[in-house]
């Protein structure tokens, strides 16, 4: 319970850098909120990665074959890329007002 305590803590701590940090950076480059944005999502990818691969020590987890793991991967996949093109979408149309 303790060290899920401190990992919400630190969560909030460096989301908060994170908001002033991006505020900093978009009152610099104020013609380049796109870039900015993915710069965000693809540290977020980077963030995930390195979080599941913390969590998950199992390496038989890895491992896709021709069965519906792989139909579920392909999926997830499809899901993120849309995702992602949508946020940004959204993020560019959010500052661009």
């Amino acid at each position: 319970m303790l060290i899920l305590s401190f990992v919400k803590v630190s969560k909030l701590i460096f989301f908060f850098f994170h908001v002033i940090g991006q505020a900093k950076a978009i009152e610099t480059y104020k013609n380049h909120q796109l870039t900015l944005t993915s710069l965000i999502c693809f540290f977020g990818t980077i963030l995930s990665f390195v979080t599941t691969l913390v969590m998950e020590h199992n390496a038989s987890v890895w491992t896709i074959g021709w069965d519906m793991n792989l139909l579920a991967a392909a999926y997830a996949v499809r899901n993120n890329i849309v995702g992602i093109l949508h946020l940004e979408y959204s993020f560019y149309h959010l500052h661009s007002v």
